[in-house]
This record gives structure tokens, sequence and C-alpha cells, in this order.
């Protein structure tokens, strides 16, 4: 008898999929781009390495679309 769950544990879903293929990409980019950057926000001036603006945008992305979609949920409610 099969209850039909026989393979559910080596099922990928195509999210996670995609969200491994952006993350080798940006992991690819991020090597790439090494050298210092200036980048200017209003007043302030901050010389980085490329590598550490582009992780950390990709941080404050990934934080502001997890909050956007909190709130949305919440009004959903």
């Amino acid at each position: 008898m099969s209850n039909g769950n026989e393979g559910s544990s080596r099922q990928v879903s195509a999210g996670l999929i995609g969200l491994g293929v952006l993350a080798v990409l940006l992991a690819i980019f991020i090597f790439q781009n090494t050298d210092d950057q200036t980048v200017k926000l209003y007043f302030w001036d901050v010389t980085a390495p490329m590598w550490i603006v582009l992780l950390v945008t990709a941080l404050v992305a990934l934080v502001m679309s997890e909050l956007f979609t909190l709130v949305r949920r919440r009004r959903r409610r």
C-alpha cells in the first residue's frame, strides 16, 4: 500500500530552485566586482569594496521584500 507521500522528501519547489539560481548568480557577480567603490547617500560618503556594497544592497532588498509581504498579509486579514 502506498500513501502517495513516497518521494515528497525529494521534491523541490520551483521557487526554491529559482532562489538557488539567483543566489549563485549574485555570488558570481559579487566575486567579479571586488574593487573599491564610493557610495554617496545625501551627505554621507562611504568607500567600501564593491562586494560589500552589493551584499548589503541584496540584504536590504531581501528585508524590505519580507516586510512588504508581512504588511500585505496582515492587511488581508
